[in-house]
């Protein structure tokens, strides 16, 4: 479900450089530029969430019987 709902998100993020070109007046350049910046600093917090993950967490084994 997160996939899609990622998917999704992704698919109406792509046409923000439009969005923002028309209602703003940016060049379509500028617009770009800005999506990848908006991408590159959601990539930065998708990190941060990642190192907080404590090492402690494992996959418990089941138990053979």
């Amino acid at each position: 479900m997160a996939g899609t709902f990622a998917m999704g998100a992704g698919f109406l993020i792509a046409n923000l450089p439009i969005i923002i070109q028309n209602e703003l007046a940016f060049d379509q350049i500028y617009a770009i530029k800005l999506l990848f910046l908006f991408y590159s600093l959601l990539g930065i917090l998708v990190i941060g969430i990642y190192l907080k993950f404590s090492c402690s967490i494992k996959i418990k084994k089941k138990k053979k019987l």
